[in-house]
């Protein structure tokens, strides 16, 4: 039996003050962008105008086309500045589990399915569904529609990809309540050689390389310490990925 303290460790009160200032610091760099989307947008306009007769009709389309594009570009920057911002969101969680209002790692599951599907509401990476599957409980959903949209097959395929590698992975796509969703199979490990579960995210794009790095990033920063934590609440061993 390992010491009582090996996982534990002190959680302490987070200030949101961080957070705060993150919101501003963010909101005055979008200006910025905004600001500076403009003004090169009307410098092209000016040298189009100037180099050559255009007719109103295509520098309007010029402008749209420069619009649309600001507008993409602010929307995956706003993307990118808001993925590491989940930390305050998850304390919640990490304290609910240090107090034991977490009972263990069926309700933990429950709070991370959830916390997933509405904190990666952006528009480059937007979760419609997740699942998360621990070892030696049954499946949490952050929908109950997964239950009857997923067969035994695909679990089965879910649960040895995610004993066979630590990479999240791709697993492509399925149908859920009607609609085309592309699943990404995130394997939660404890150290190398212990085999936690896995939570499988639906997403209703395929997600860039970057993005990819994040939800990785996300399991090795916030969930697989805490997942063992509500384990241990349960004395719940971890599992070899051979067992």
């Amino acid at each position: 039996m390992l010491p009582k303290n090996r996982y534990l460790k002190t959680i302490s009160c987070q200030s949101y003050s961080g957070d705060i200032f993150f919101g501003i610091r963010k909101r005055l760099l979008l200006v910025f962008y905004g600001i500076s989307c403009l003004a090169i947008a009307t410098v092209i306009l000016i040298v189009v105008n100037e180099i050559s007769s255009t007719k109103p009709a295509f520098q309007i389309l010029i402008s749209m086309f420069l619009m649309i594009v600001g507008t993409i570009g602010g929307a995956f920057l706003s993307s990118i500045l808001d993925l590491p911002m989940i930390g305050p969101h998850f304390d919640k969680i990490k304290n609910d589990v240090a107090s034991r209002k977490i009972k263990g790692p069926e309700d933990f599951a429950y709070r991370v399915s959830i916390l997933i599907c509405e904190y990666f509401n952006f528009t480059f990476l937007n979760i419609e569904y997740a699942l998360f599957k621990v070892s030696g409980t049954a499946y949490s959903f952050s929908n109950n529609i997964l239950a009857s949209s997923i067969s035994p097959e695909e679990y089965e395929s879910m649960l040895q990809t995610s004993k066979i590698t630590k990479e999240v992975t791709f697993d492509g796509s399925c149908n859920v309540g009607g609609k085309k969703y592309f699943k990404y199979i995130i394997p939660v490990w404890f150290g190398d050689d212990e085999w936690l579960g896995y939570i499988t995210v639906f997403t209703q794009r395929k997600l860039g390389k970057l993005f990819i790095q994040f939800l990785s990033s996300f399991e090795d920063d916030y969930v697989d310490d805490q997942l063992v934590h509500a384990m241990y609440i349960k004395k719940i061993e971890p599992a070899s990925a051979e067992s």
